[in-house]
């Protein structure tokens, strides 16, 4: 029985339709150990002063297999020719990208296995990709991080939808926003558009990392029937205008 689950799995990873790769992170993993026992703590710092071990992290990093996916999407024939250009293909001796990926590895919680990133990677050809990486360490493996299951998720032309999208708000005064409000009246904000700075003076990036930051600089008084309005628009799916003061 098992060893049919293992063939179907094994199926399956071939014919994905998606870039799957999957990599052995020991050795990572024993480097960051060594780290933590030499009494590194924070490794964004330490990789800023050493940036030559940013490639020593990734040389660690063994591939073991990819899907027909990864193969056509980087334009490789096969794993040995795409093992070669590595380096070329995910910049990781160099980019900001590997960096902050090695970050969120070395911040993850005893109880977490997954991380996400946004990431640059180019072809064989030379053709840019933006992508979206999932990597997560597979059940077992916990302890030495020897099977990690990598999921790139091509997002080119979201990314592109979203640069065209930036550039029209920037002809449009005031500040345009994208939020998802939550039944519980939670926010998450899915778009900022620079104009924010100008009103508020806080970046775009702020207030997507602060959902209630805005709020913060509503009037006192206004606040109250600022938020029944929302609350009554979204619960009836309305449009809305309100008018409101906010302090800076």
């Amino acid at each position: 029985m098992m060893d049919k689950l293992r063939q179907t799995l094994d199926d399956y990873f071939d014919v994905a339709p998606v870039s799957l790769w999957l990599e052995d992170y020991s050795e990572l993993l024993v480097l960051f150990k060594q780290w933590r026992a030499e009494g590194i703590v924070d490794l964004a710092a330490f990789l800023q002063s050493h940036p030559e071990q940013t490639v020593r992290c990734w040389d660690a990093v063994k591939t073991l297999r990819v899907n027909q996916s990864t193969l056509t999407l980087l334009g490789a024939s096969n794993l040995d020719e795409l093992l070669q250009e590595m380096d070329a293909v995910l910049y990781r001796s160099e980019s900001l990208d590997a960096f902050e990926s090695l970050v969120a590895l070395w911040n993850l919680a005893p109880d977490q296995r997954s991380i996400q990133v946004q990431s640059v990677i180019h072809t064989l050809g030379g053709r840019r990709v933006d992508a979206r990486i999932h990597a997560t360490v597979l059940p077992g493996f916990e302890d030495n991080w020897a099977q990690v299951l990598t999921l790139l998720e091509d997002v080119s032309n979201q990314q592109a939808r979203e640069e065209q999208f930036r550039q029209i708000t920037m002809q449009v005064p005031g500040m345009v926003y994208r939020v998802h409000i939550a039944p519980d009246g939670s926010r998450r904000y899915l778009f900022v558009s620079d104009g924010v700075r100008e009103l508020y003076g806080v970046t775009p990036q702020a207030v997507m990392a602060d959902p209630n930051l805005l709020q913060s600089f509503q009037h006192i008084q206004d606040a109250p029937e600022t938020v029944r309005k929302i609350r009554n628009a979204v619960r009836k799916l309305l449009s809305l205008a309100i008018e409101f003061r906010i302090v800076l």
